[in-house]
């Protein structure tokens, strides 16, 4: 389930960010804002779809084992491995119960033994064992229909984020002054670094509240079978997205007499300055190799790109199963571990950043000195 958005993001990139390339950036990108809006609500939507059992609670009372009434009840010493000590003064009538279920077990013991449906019988031990065994299947069944939804909106939602993160920064070089360019850059991933701690923000909220609208009495949020609202958050960012991803498909093209811009150098133009799209699949798929030879063959994009992968292999599990971890460890509440998680992230995001700015501007780094400071 953590993979699947990768499933979709890695296939993808590589021929999203080809294709976006060299036609209207601004429409790929309000396809693929699109895509992760409908992906969102699609996640939301398996909270509608199929329904569960919601845990009963009671603070007052505290009912015995159903398995104590059963009519072949066991001896003594295995009726009590089921029974909690503290229920005595909560139930007045298990004493009354226990005696009724001790008289049946004497009257009942003799009519088992002369019985083929006893428990000792292989008969009906192999029929209670395809019975659990049907059983348990019915129940992972149930499960495979919110889960698959699940995992299809996240596949859907990795192919979706590779239009704005492979098109976006050369969308903008297209439409802005170079003077104003690292103004935009800055506000790009000033809007990166909030976007993680709104996030975080809204889960500390959405954890408080429970997932259905009306909440079990005597469940709290410190509560290990609690459950908060988690599909609230993607169906407010696939609602909030859908509409402003529409206006990108009224952006204007660009400009045929507008000046060769940075991440357009290397495209072969015409005349008019328009990026030459071959035309033939043939040629599409020989233009789409050489580009990509014509990559992996700078040193430094190759070892940056090794250097990003060994940095993911160590992040991503870190960051996926923390919370988890905290949970299990010190036992707090999921809405607490969010707000500890954007407070550092933020923190160290900022460092970092902070660090990085300085390091380049006072060692004056340029070059490959720049690339191994990275």
């Amino acid at each position: 389930m953590v993979s699947a958005g990768d499933f979709g993001y890695i296939p993808t990139v590589v021929f999203v960010a080809y294709l976006g390339g060299k036609g209207n950036r601004a429409k790929w990108i309000g396809f693929g804002c699109i895509l992760i809006a409908l992906a969102n609500i699609l996640i939301s939507s398996s909270n509608f779809l199929f329904d569960d059992q919601v845990p009963t609670v009671s603070t007052s009372s505290i009912s015995h084992p159903q398995s104590l009434l059963n009519p072949n009840c066991s001896i003594f010493k295995d009726i009590l491995l089921f029974q909690n000590e503290t229920v005595m003064s909560d139930n007045e009538t298990f004493f009354g119960d226990f005696i009724q279920c001790d008289d049946g077990n004497h009257r009942v013991r003799p009519l088992l033994l002369t019985s083929s449906f006893a428990y000792c019988n292989q008969e009906i031990n192999t029929e209670k064992l395809e019975y659990n065994t049907r059983t348990c299947l019915n129940d992972q069944m149930a499960h495979f229909g919110p889960t698959a939804l699940i995992f299809f909106g996240l596949f859907i939602l990795g192919i979706g984020r590779t239009m704005p993160f492979s098109l976006g920064l050369p969308l903008v070089d297209d439409n802005v002054k170079k003077r104003n360019l690292p103004l935009y850059f800055a506000g790009m991933f000033l809007i990166r670094m909030v976007g993680p701690v709104i996030g975080f923000g809204m889960g500390n909220f959405l954890q408080k509240q429970y997932y259905k609208f009306e909440q079990p009495l005597g469940l709290t949020p410190v509560d290990p079978e609690w459950i908060g609202r988690w599909w609230a958050g993607f169906l407010l960012i696939g609602i909030v997205l859908f509409f402003p991803s529409l206006a990108l498909f009224f952006f204007p093209k660009p400009k045929a007499d507008s000046p060769l811009n940075l991440v357009d150098k290397h495209a072969r133009k015409n005349s008019k300055g328009q990026a030459i799209m071959p035309k033939s699949f043939k040629s599409k798929a020989a233009d789409f190799y050489k580009t990509i030879s014509g990559v992996l063959k700078q040193p430094v994009y190759f070892f940056s790109m090794i250097g990003r992968i060994c940095d993911v292999f160590a992040f991503k599990g870190f960051f996926v199963f923390l919370p988890k971890y905290i949970e299990l460890q010190f036992g707090l509440p999921q809405y607490q571990i969010m707000s500890y998680m954007a407070v550092i992230g933020i923190t160290g995001f900022a460092v970092g950043v902070l660090l990085g700015t300085l390091g380049m501007r006072f060692l004056k780094l340029e070059g490959r000195r720049a690339a191994g400071w990275v």
